[in-house]
């Protein structure tokens, strides 16, 4: 009994091993095959291959079998692009868009753009409508945005709507506004007390990510006789459709003795990089550059310890003293 017991154990022992021999064989049959493959892409780019060119491009994009190296995926979308491959152009002007080189991205997307390309034709659609790299033009921003909905980018039939409410309309936060004129009963020592508050405190809110930079960034706002301009460092998101840096940028005004104040504020995505390893998937939200509508809030200072502000839609939002 005992004899059997060990050849079984002896047995199964051998088995485990010649097991993870293979596993590991295995693995590094599959590692080797990448390389191969991998170096076979970058003979057949090198040798002029479109095709190549652009998935080459999108292996230094996504890190795949090499470090993320964005310059080189744009200098390999660039050679596939000037042979034709409209992937490639979309993917150019995509990058360019992101360095802020409208100019340059104008030209690619409308290279894709004319091939048919829908996620193209929707960016050139932004384009012009926000005459980023061209001029403003709502009835080529219309034209696009159509022919992009037509082949199938949803998020276009939104983007209509906007042009033809607010074309030729310049994006960012008014100059004006009837609630920042000084009122006569205004005092300004209680005012100025109330400011004094706002600034030299840091305040924080949970789960409100972009509201939170409201007054996170107090402590940069540029002090003016009314009101305070403020704008928050970098931030940086990231899901499964995107990643992006964005910036707050705030006024604060309005001020009342009572303690009273009304906030304007936006996000200004300042890069957006889509998650997809091929096209963007135009069904998901993905923001675009640049800055966002303008959202308000009404604040009132109820202690030196406590904020508490009301959305449009009537949503309270508090801040806390840290």
């Amino acid at each position: 009994m005992l004899v059997n017991n060990v050849g079984r154990s002896a047995g199964l022992s051998v088995s485990c091993l010649v097991f993870t021999v293979s596993l590991f064989s295995a693995a590094w049959a599959n590692d080797v095959l990448y390389d191969k493959r991998f170096k076979r892409l970058k003979e057949n780019a090198s040798a002029g291959d479109a095709r190549a060119q652009y998935k080459l491009g999108l292996c230094y994009m996504k890190g795949e079998n090499v470090k993320v190296d964005l310059d080189q995926a744009a200098r390999w979308f660039k050679k596939a692009a000037v042979q034709g491959n409209i992937k490639a152009a979309h993917r150019l002007g995509s990058s360019y868009y992101n360095k802020r080189n409208y100019a340059q991205a104008f030209k690619w997307f409308s290279k894709a753009a004319k091939k048919q390309h829908p996620v193209a034709q929707y960016y050139l659609a932004m384009m012009y409508k926000d005459g980023k790299g061209t001029r403003r033009d709502s009835g080529y921003a219309l034209l696009w945005a159509n022919r992009a909905k037509n082949n199938g980018i949803q998020r276009a039939q939104k983007l209509i709507r906007s042009i033809q409410k607010s074309a030729k309309k310049k994006p960012g936060i008014k100059k004006k506004d009837s609630g920042e004129l000084a009122k006569k009963d205004t005092k300004p020592k209680d005012i100025e007390k109330i400011r004094t508050t706002l600034l030299s405190a840091k305040w924080n809110t949970p789960n409100h990510v972009v509201e939170s930079k409201i007054m996170e960034s107090l402590r940069t706002c540029i002090k003016g006789a009314k009101k305070l301009r403020c704008k928050s460092g970098r931030i940086k998101t990231e899901n499964k459709n995107y990643s992006a840096d964005f910036l707050v940028e705030s006024i604060l005004y309005d001020f009342k003795p009572s303690g009273k104040f009304r906030v304007r504020y936006r996000t200004n995505y300042v890069f957006v990089l889509p998650a997809d390893p091929d096209d963007p998937n135009p069904n998901y939200f993905i923001p675009s550059m640049g800055p966002e509508k303008e959202k308000t809030l009404e604040c009132s200072l109820v202690s030196s310890k406590r904020i508490k502000c009301l959305t449009k839609d009537r949503k309270t939002i508090v801040y806390s003293k840290k």
